[in-house]
């Protein structure tokens, strides 16, 4: 895995990793889109679903552990980041499409701003998101509160 040899940059982004992921999730989400069309005749919703479980991977359950196994604290980052990318990119991406085809809007206007609410009120694209944001700004989160 180019993205843990020894003379890696660990610093930012790793933006091959990311490419490889995200590409072959949307390859693979593309071809089970387009038999889930063609060989099945499902709707959008229900191809939403298809193609999300077709590319959602085992990436925190199973990945994080063994890449932690095999490379230590240094390998929680690529599961980490590939865990965002389903988060945030195609859980997203899936929610949006079921709302998509049950959105009754008077225009287009009010339809993504039920959108955006869906999405700032789901946790596991919030979560991520506010993650992100404290990380990069660099803030601290309140201590206990607890006697």
């Amino acid at each position: 895995m180019g993205y843990l040899h020894p003379g890696a940059n660990r610093k930012g982004f790793q933006w091959p990793f990311i490419g490889a992921f995200v590409g072959g999730s949307v390859a693979t989400l593309l071809i089970s889109l387009l038999m889930g069309r063609i060989w099945f005749r499902h709707d959008p919703a229900t191809l939403s679903v298809q193609g999300l479980t077709a590319i959602f991977a085992n990436v925190v359950d199973m990945g994080l552990l063994l890449l932690m196994t095999a490379y230590g604290p240094d390998g929680a980052l690529p599961a980490i980041l590939a865990a965002l990318i389903i988060n945030v990119m195609f859980i997203g991406g899936a929610i949006t499409v079921l709302d998509a085809t049950r959105a009754t809007g008077s225009s287009a206007l009010r339809v993504i701003w039920s959108f955006a609410k869906t999405l700032v009120r789901n946790p596991l694209i919030s979560a991520p998101l506010l993650g992100i944001i404290f990380s990069t700004l660099a803030l601290s989160l309140p201590g206990q509160q607890f006697p």
